[in-house]
C-alpha cells in the first residue's frame, strides 16, 4: 500500500498553527494486515485527528496527547508515509512520519531467512537469517552441462551433437535424438541413420501380363485382375477367362421360344419351340392358368398356419383358430376387418394376493398387492379366510384385564369393573396422584408431626401406640408420650441399663429391650458377635474364593456372576471360581483376546482410503489420493499423497519411492525477486509462496520500509 509521503525523508512540514501541531514520531508494529491495530506514539494529539493515507482520511482513536490508535487500510506492500491532521488545519498542516531502514523489514521467522541477511521484524527488532540458502551442487558435473556454460563454477563440458551417430552429446538443430532398437530394418541398405547401416533391400517389379492366365506380372494395358473364385460358373462351357475353364451351357434353339435370340452377340442363337396358349385364373386354387392381379399367385407351403379355420386361400384349408372374446381382455379388438371384441375383465391388483405372481398382458404384467392379516391377529371365532385351498384359521383372543382391576365405573368386554379407589383423606400425601392417568385424584392423608395426634400416618419420630395402656400411671414422670404426661416414679424405679445383657434396669436409647426368645435370633447375629448375652451364628467371614454362605469382606468380596464367563476373565486367572479363558493375543489381526505390548489396538473406528501397503508404498506417496497408516501405539493417521513426486521434479538416474529422475541440467541462478525454477543464493533467496488471501504464510500487506521484500 503506498501511502502519501513527504517531500523529504522525515521532513515535517509546518506551518503556523493556531496551537501545536500534531507529530507522529513511531508506529508500532512496523508491519500489520488490514483490519489489524497500529499503535501511534507523538504529541499534540487531539480529538478529531485523522490519519492521511494514499487510500484517504482515516479516523484515529486518540488515548493521550502522545498516544493513538488506527485500524490499518486496506492496501498493498511498500513504501509508507503517514500523515496526521486535524480538521481545522489546511492540508499543509499537517506532520508527516517517513521510517527508513537500512535493512528490509520482513515479518517471516529466521528460519525461512538465508543465513547472514539481515532484516527488521515486525517489532524493529533487528535479525539474522538461519536458513542454509547455498545451493547443493554435489551431484553437478561438467558431463551435465552443456560445453561452454558455467553453473554454480562448473564448466560444461557436455557437446552438442555435430555428426549423425554421435553419442554423449546435446542433441538439438539438425541432429536429433533416435532410437537405434531394430533401426536396421527401417532404413535401406546403403543408408545410415544414427550411425546405423539399412538392411531393408526394395525388390525389382515384375514383368507385364501378356497372356491369358499369367501370374506373377504386372496387369496392364489388355490384362486385367479377374477373381477366380466362382468364375467358372460365370463362363461359357468350352471358353475359359484368366485360365479357368466355363462351365454354362446354353439351351438347345428347340427349348427356346420362337424368335427369342440368346446367346452371344454378334452369333446369337434363335429359339424355335412353339408357345402355349393359357387364360386367365378364374377361380381359387386354380393351376395351368396366368395368374392375374384378381387371382395372384401364391406359395402354399406353411400356408394352412397362416390362414383362419373355417377359410381356404389357393385352395388351402385354414389351421388358425381364435379365442373366444371371454377369453380376451376388454378394449381388446383382434380377428378380421370385421372385427371381434374382447370381454375378459381383470382384478384390481389390490384384489389379488401378493406373491401369486404377477398377471394380465405379459408386455405390461400386473403385480399383486394384497395382504393379508396374520391369523394371530384376527379374532377367534371370526371363521376361516383367505386362499380356500390353505384357509387361515384367526387365533387372536384379547388378554382383558379382570374385573376386579378395573374401576367401578368402567366396563370391560361388557362386563363392569369391581375396583374402588381409596378417598384422597385415606391416602398418604408423599404418594402422589392417583387414579385414572388425566384425571387423578391428590392424596390428603399427612404424616403425624404432633405428639398425641390422629388421623394422621405414625412415622419412626412419631409412632402408633396403643391408647387402651396408654395412661399416666404407666409412664415415667415428666415424660410425655401420645400426649399423657407420665406420673410413675415411685420407690423402685429401676436405674438406667448400662450394660449389654443387662436386666432388672430401665432400657434407654443406648441399650433398648430385646426379645431374647425371639425365634432365629442367633442366626441374626454375625458369627463370633454376642447382643444382648446372644452369641450370633450367621455365617463366618468368607475366606477363599468362589466360597458360598458366608459373609463377604473386603478380601473377600461379593461377585455378581450371572452371565459372568470364562470369556470375562483372563486366562490363568480365577474369580468368584469362574477359571478364565480370555487368552493374550498371539498373532496379528486377531479379536476377542487381551491386547499386549507386542500385539497392540488398532484405531478402526472411521477406516477410509486406501490402505498403506508394502506393494502400495511407492504408489500412495506419489499420488494426491489419502491413504491411512497405524503408528506403533496403535493410532490410526490418514495423509495425502505428494502428486509432486514425479521424474519431472527429480534428478536424472536418481529414484525416490520407486520413481527415477529425469532432469539432466541444472537451473540458472535467481536473478529477480519473485523468479521461479532458479537457484537461490545469497542475494535471492529461497521464500515460502504465498496465496492471494495470505492463507498459508504470514508477508505484510502494509510494510513499513523503502526497500522491497525478497
Amino acid at each position: 500500500m503506498e501511502l502519501k509521503t513527504s517531500p523529504v525523508a522525515g521532513e515535517a512540514r509546518v506551518k503556523d498553527c493556531q496551537q501545536a501541531c500534531p507529530k507522529i514520531k513511531s508506529i508500532s508494529p512496523l508491519a500489520a494486515k488490514p483490519g489489524e491495530t497500529l499503535s501511534l506514539s507523538g504529541e499534540n494529539f487531539t480529538e478529531g485527528m485523522t490519519v492521511v493515507t494514499a487510500s484517504g482520511e482515516h479516523p484515529v482513536t486518540v488515548i493521550s496527547a502522545t498516544e493513538a490508535s488506527i485500524s490499518t487500510p486496506e492496501g498493498g506492500p511498500g513504501e509508507v508515509m503517514m500523515a496526521a491532521k486535524l480538521d481545522e488545519y489546511r492540508d499543509e498542516d499537517t506532520s508527516f512520519f517517513r521510517l527508513a531502514l537500512d535493512y528490509p523489514l520482513i515479518t517471516i521467522e529466521a528460519s525461512k531467512v538465508c543465513s547472514g541477511e539481515k532484516f527488521y521484524n515486525a517489532k524493529g527488532e533487528l535479525k539474522e537469517g538461519t536458513k542454509n540458502c547455498s545451493p547443493d551442487i554435489s551431484g553437478l558435473k561438467p558431463e551435465y552441462i552443456i560445453e561452454g556454460v558455467k553453473i554454480a563454477g562448473v564448466e560444461g563440458r557436455l557437446p552438442i551433437c555435430s555428426s549423425d551417430g554421435q553419442s554423449e552429446c546435446v542433441n538439438q538443430g539438425d541432429f536429433k535424438a533416435a532410437v537405434t532398437t531394430d533401426l536396421a530394418s527401417k532404413v535401406l541398405s546403403g543408408k545410415k541413420v544414427a550411425g546405423v547401416d539399412g538392411t531393408v533391400v526394395i525388390p525389382s517389379l515384375p514383368p507385364a501380363c501378356n497372356s491369358e492366365g499369367q501370374q506373377e506380372c504386372v496387369n496392364t494395358g489388355d490384362y486385367k485382375s479377374a477373381n477366380t473364385v466362382g468364375l467358372a460358373d460365370k463362363v461359357l462351357s468350352g471358353q475359359s477367362v484368366a485360365g479357368v475353364s466355363g462351365n454354362v451351357t446354353l439351351p438347345s434353339s428347340g427349348n427356346v421360344a420362337t424368335g427369342v435370340n440368346y446367346g452371344v452377340g454378334g452369333s446369337q442363337l434363335t429359339g424355335s419351340a412353339g408357345i402355349e396358349a393359357h387364360s386367365n385364373c378364374a377361380s381359387d386354387g386354380a393351376t395351368g392358368c396366368v395368374a392375374t392381379a384378381t387371382y395372384a399367385a401364391a406359395f402354399t407351403t406353411g400356408l394352412a398356419d397362416k390362414v383362419l379355420s373355417g377359410q381356404t386361400v389357393a385352395g388351402v384349408g385354414g389351421n388358425v383358430v381364435l379365442p373366444a372374446v371371454g377369453k380376451v381382455l376388454t378394449t381388446t379388438n383382434y380377428g378380421s376387418s370385421s372385427g371381434l371384441a374382447g370381454t375378459l375383465t381383470l382384478p384390481a391388483a389390490g384384489s389379488v394376493l401378493t406373491g401369486s405372481g404377477t398377471f394380465g398382458d405379459p408386455g405390461s404384467p400386473v403385480t399383486p398387492t394384497l395382504t393379508l392379516p396374520l391369523a394371530s391377529n384376527v379374532l377367534t371365532g371370526s371363521g376361516t379366510y383367505g386362499d380356500p385351498g390353505s384357509a387361515l384359521t384367526p387365533s387372536y383372543t384379547p388378554d382383558f384385564p379382570e374385573v376386579g382391576h378395573v374401576l367401578n365405573t368402567d366396563t370391560v368386554d361388557n362386563v363392569s369393573g369391581t375396583l374402588t379407589l381409596p378417598s384422597a383423606a385415606n391416602v398418604r400425601a408423599s404418594a402422589g396422584v392417583f387414579g385414572v392417568a388425566g384425571n387423578g385424584t391428590t392424596p390428603t392423608l399427612a404424616n403425624c408431626t404432633v405428639d398425641g395426634s390422629d388421623g394422621c400416618v405414625a412415622t419412626a419420630s412419631y409412632p402408633a401406640v396403643n391408647g387402651g395402656a396408654l395412661v399416666n400411671s404407666n409412664i415415667k414422670t415428666g415424660v410425655v408420650i401420645g400426649g399423657i404426661t407420665g406420673t410413675y416414679g415411685g420407690t423402685g424405679l429401676a436405674p438406667d441399663c448400662a450394660s449389654d445383657g443387662e436386666v432388672g434396669c430401665t432400657t434407654v436409647t443406648n441399650f433398648p429391650a430385646i426379645d431374647k426368645n425371639a425365634s432365629g435370633l442367633a442366626a441374626k447375629i454375625a458369627d463370633g458377635q454376642t447382643i444382648a448375652s446372644v452369641t450370633g451364628t450367621f455365617a463366618p467371614d468368607c475366606s477363599s474364593d468362589g466360597q458360598t454362605d458366608c459373609r463377604a469382606v473386603p478380601a473377600f468380596k461379593a461377585a455378581q456372576i450371572s452371565g459372568f464367563t470364562a470369556l470375562n476373565v483372563q486366562s490363568g486367572t480365577t474369580i468368584a471360581g469362574v477359571a478364565g479363558s480370555l487368552a493374550n493375543c498371539s498373532a496379528a489381526n486377531q479379536s476377542g483376546c487381551v491386547a499386549t505390548s507386542t500385539y497392540k489396538t488398532l484405531d478402526l473406528s472411521t477406516v477410509s482410503g486406501s490402505g498403506l501397503t508394502a506393494g502400495n508404498f511407492d504408489t500412495s506417496l506419489a499420488t494426491a489420493s489419502t491413504f491411512e497408516f497405524w503408528d506403533a501405539t496403535g493410532a490410526r493417521h490418514t495423509v495425502d499423497g505428494d502428486s509432486d513426486l514425479v521424474a519431472s521434479n527429480i534428478k536424472d538416474s536418481v529414484e525416490i519411492h520407486g520413481v527415477t529422475g529425469s532432469v539432466t541440467e541444472s537451473p540458472a541462478n535467481c536473478a529477480s525477486n519473485g523468479s521461479q525454477s532458479c537457484v537461490a543464493t545469497g542475494s535471492y533467496f529461497a521464500a515460502t509462496a504465498c496465496s492471494a488471501d495470505d492463507s498459508n504464510c504470514f508477508v505484510p500487506t502494509y510494510a513499513l520500509t523503502t526497500q522491497p521484500l525478497k
